[in-house]
């Protein structure tokens, strides 16, 4: 004869009343998890452009949709919905680098200058050609880098398909007018480091110091494109030293 057992109750069991009210009390002493703020379309368009401005750069423009996905962590789709196109990320991408490269003022801190400069007494055409050369062989670098960047666009705009590269151009023609103006600024605080260079001299020129600003900015602007076009090899000292000395063979004294 087997000895019947009592029915067990699953104390959380929906039909234990009791079970149910202990359930639903922890389950209310439970803190709620939030759920993540979804990201605005304007925020995940600056961050899917932040995980590919190097890549984009490094490979001048040349990158496929799957590696632009890999790079942000997107899938394919989602890079369509937020720009569009390839060539639109592409774009966006590159053109963020040139704006950040317009506001980038490190060259101030390259040059290097310091207060004891113009010390009288000193050989001037020595310090002089010193100065110049510093200042040419910085500001040349800085102008050689935006020149073949915006080289490396133009050159993607016309091998983009027709219909293509002109939507990209209209979308882009606010941006591109951006950096144009934000690098106009760039070449106005250029010379205007150029004239701090000058400044301790001034009174010893034998030229109006804007004049000396005018063709020493012009000779770095020289130097930077003849590198890319046609390469004289001469050196920023090189280029400093005509400057301060001229051309023309010295007097005999």
């Amino acid at each position: 004869m087997t000895t019947p057992t009592m029915p067990t109750t699953d104390p959380t069991s929906p039909t234990d009343p009791a079970g149910a009210t202990a359930a639903s009390g922890a389950a209310a002493a439970q803190p709620r998890r939030r759920r993540a703020a979804a990201m605005t379309s304007e925020r995940r368009r600056e961050a899917i452009i932040t995980a590919v401005e190097d890549a984009v750069v490094d490979a001048e423009m040349d990158l496929t949709t799957k590696e632009l996905a890999r790079l942000s962590g997107v899938a394919e789709g989602t890079l369509f919905r937020v720009f569009g196109s390839k060539e639109e990320l592409l774009v966006a991408a590159f053109t963020h680098r040139l704006e950040r490269l317009a506001l980038d003022d490190s060259w101030k801190e390259e040059l290097g200058l310091d207060a004891s400069d113009g010390t009288a007494g000193e050989d001037l055409a020595a310090r002089l050609t010193e100065r110049i050369a510093r200042y040419i062989a910085v500001i040349a670098d800085r102008i050689d880098t935006w020149a073949g960047m915006m080289g490396i666009l133009h050159r993607f705009l016309r091998s983009t398909e027709a219909s293509k590269a002109r939507s990209l151009r209209e979308s882009s023609r606010p941006e591109m007018r951006r950096i144009q103006h934000l690098y106009m600024g760039a070449l106005g605080q250029f010379v205007d480091g150029c004239r701090g260079l000058l400044a301790p001299y001034a009174d010893r020129l034998r030229i109006d110091p804007d004049e000396a600003v005018a063709f020493i900015q012009s000779t770095a602007t020289a130097l930077a494109l003849g590198r890319r076009y046609h390469d004289f090899g001469i050196t920023p000292e090189r280029a400093a030293d005509i400057v301060v000395h001229g051309i023309a063979v010295p007097p005999a004294a």
